[in-house]
């Protein structure tokens, strides 16, 4: 349906489905060998997909969350509702995740939030408080080796953030090996949150005064449990998950 692929995604039947950035929705009809559009779902831009844990998807699009079945029926469809203070805080969404303890996060322009996945309905989301400086600006004017480790400390994200709060755009979701989610955004880089956790951390500069407004959008995890960050025009952030501590420094290299 278009040639400007955004996101790729294998369900449980091992079908293969194709996000796009102005053709939508559709799966890969092997037995033809063909992409199908699937007529009913919202058709535009989609950036994200996850699995349901049975037989459905989650998609991430411009103009909202669909759940769909693997059939492609419309389930639901979640928007922005000015009404409603606990619906997505903006319809343009992103990133979406379901990770192991049963909770959907999903990433938008205007913050993350998440809510257990059984829950139905347009609300019951709960806001995550991204407001504190993140990793990588520093590392642009890192003039040392690139293998040299540069040490970044784990700051606790949300002071001085108050309702209303401006939150920055969320560009990837990732849950890693020991259930941490990790939070890409467009414009405070990455940040952190244990399994169960009600706050987030972001990952700053240790020096003093130095301020980052990074665009992270990918994350990877080695065997050897070493996470692989991918910036917007910094390279690759590599650290090592067993030494990921709120509040403590944490050794990073760029790669």
């Amino acid at each position: 349906p278009d040639n400007y692929i955004s996101t790729l995604f294998m369900d449980v039947n091992g079908d293969i489905w194709l996000g796009t950035v102005n053709g939508g929705l559709a799966r890969y009809q092997r037995e033809l060998d063909r992409f199908v559009v699937l007529p009913g779902v919202l058709q535009g831009s989609v950036y994200g997909m996850v699995g349901d844990g049975g037989n459905g998807i989650w998609v991430a699009t411009q103009a909202g969350l669909e759940h769909i079945s693997l059939e492609g029926k419309v389930l639901e469809r979640l928007r922005h509702d000015p009404r409603q203070p606990d619906s997505l805080p903006d319809s343009r969404v992103q990133a979406v995740l379901l990770s192991n303890d049963g909770w959907l996060w999903v990433g938008t322009y205007r913050g993350v939030v998440r809510r257990p996945v059984l829950e139905k309905g347009s609300g019951g989301f709960r806001p995550l408080d991204l407001n504190a400086p993140s990793i990588p600006a520093a590392l642009a004017n890192h003039r040392a080796s690139a293998a040299a480790p540069t040490l970044l400390s784990a700051a606790s994200a949300g002071a001085g953030a108050g309702p209303g709060h401006e939150q920055p755009p969320v560009w990837r979701l990732y849950q890693d090996s020991g259930e941490r989610v990790w939070i890409g955004t467009g414009t405070r880089g990455a940040y952190w949150i244990e399994r169960g956790g009600t706050q987030a951390h972001a990952l700053a500069p240790v020096g003093k005064g130095e301020t980052s407004t990074d665009y992270v959008d990918s994350f990877a995890e080695t065997g050897d449990g070493r996470l692989w960050v991918g910036t917007y025009g910094q390279g690759i952030l590599e650290l090592s998950l067993n030494q990921v501590q709120a509040g403590q420094p944490v050794p990073q290299r760029r790669i």
